[in-house]
């Protein structure tokens, strides 16, 4: 009883601290880009939302902080930011310089509990490398084998020169032999400018697995560049990845069928059927469907009344999209502790104990008598 007025008071006393609590802030958009000239100048509206009544101070910071100017500096519930940016003429540090535009709640006068927001925005300047310098970024996507696969190698071309791209890709499989080597053309690109270089690959005499490719650009810099990411290729095929082992005697047991796809698509109403081998015991468990290269599990239920072995066989089949896959496993009850028999020992153990201690003192006493 005493138990369950405390339950109920902290119940109560949630419900009643829930109603202080205040947690929404925001802001839209989370950030901008620009790229760098000498003496841009140019504005950007942020619009912040905080909760009723919150009063918010609002400042600048980052690298770039001292060229901000900001239409206001403390906000009521949030509300409309304008921010000008006027840049100097040359800035040192080539790359990513950010400007943060930030956001930060007072805290509360009131009672009750206030979580105090922070909101950072940003403004990103890419400053330009002098001379010639690129960035790229290959993206790899999985597909099925056999398939046409479209590999895209991205280029940012952030110095201020004018470079001349030379793309190629190399594919190697899992002992890291090449697959393919393909020179995938050239590409002319300005300062300030990216390409998409999109390279198609047939897999038709590929097998089923994992993959990595290498993009590599040469744009007459010290060496070329490079980016690689690993890729796979599917095959309709789903697997047994792990399953319930252990089990308890003459009850109704729940089995799990942990599965894994092997495939770049959906398999659909994929489901088990269980077969316990040399018993008259089956089930099939409910159908799902597993998105590509995805893990689910299969749930059935069966009882264990019949079985007299302590280890027996169960026969798993897999049927989906018109296909089946089948793999035998091994089962067992669980190893129950037998605590009668511990109980037994622990006794004969502790008057073990007393009678040598009885033997102990016998032998003190007749010393003593001598």
């Amino acid at each position: 009883m005493k138990k369950r007025v405390i339950a109920v008071f902290f119940i109560f006393l949630f419900f009643i601290l829930i109603n202080f609590v205040q947690a929404s802030f925001g802001v839209s958009p989370g950030k901008y880009v620009v790229d760098f000239s000498p003496g841009l100048n140019q504005n950007f509206t942020f619009k912040f939302k905080f909760d009723r009544g919150a009063e918010v101070d609002v400042f600048a910071s980052g690298e770039l902080k001292d060229y901000v100017i900001l239409n206001t500096n403390e906000l009521i519930e949030g509300g409309i930011v304008e921010v000008e940016i006027n840049l100097p003429q040359h800035i040192e540090t080539p790359g990513i310089n950010n400007i943060y535009i930030e956001a930060k709640q007072r805290p509360s006068s009131q009672g009750g509990i206030t979580l105090a927001g922070h909101v950072i925005a940003r403004i990103e300047v890419k400053v330009p490398y002098p001379g010639k310098y690129a960035e790229i970024k290959l993206i790899a996507p999985n597909a099925n084998a056999g398939e046409l696969v479209n590999f895209t190698v991205l280029i940012d071309n952030l110095g201020t020169d004018t470079i001349l791209a030379q793309t190629t890709l190399k594919i190697f499989d899992y002992q890291n032999i090449t697959k393919d080597d393909i020179n995938a053309g050239v590409d002319v690109i300005n300062p300030k400018s990216s390409v998409a270089r999109i390279v198609s690959v047939s897999t038709e005499k590929y097998k089923p697995g994992t993959y990595k490719a290498i993009a590599l650009v040469d744009f007459g810099g010290i060496e070329p560049i490079k980016d690689e990411k690993q890729f796979r290729l599917g095959e309709l095929l789903v697997n047994i990845t792990n399953h319930s082992r252990e089990f308890v005697r003459n009850k109704i047991n729940k089995m799990d069928i942990e599965v894994e796809s092997l495939w770049n698509d959906p398999v659909y109403n994929l489901y088990a059927q269980v077969s316990l081998i040399n018993y008259d015991i089956s089930f099939v468990t409910p159908s799902i469907s597993l998105y590509p290269w995805s893990k689910n599990t299969l749930t059935g239920f069966f009882d264990t009344t019949d079985i007299k072995e302590n280890k027996f066989k169960a026969n798993i089949t897999l049927v989906y999209n018109e296909k089946s896959s089948s793999k035998i496993v091994n089962l067992s009850f669980d190893k129950t502790v037998n605590y009668t028999l511990y109980i037994v020992i622990g006794i004969i153990l502790l008057i073990l104990i007393l009678l040598i201690v009885i033997v102990f003192l016998i032998i003190k006493l007749k010393k003593k008598r001598k």
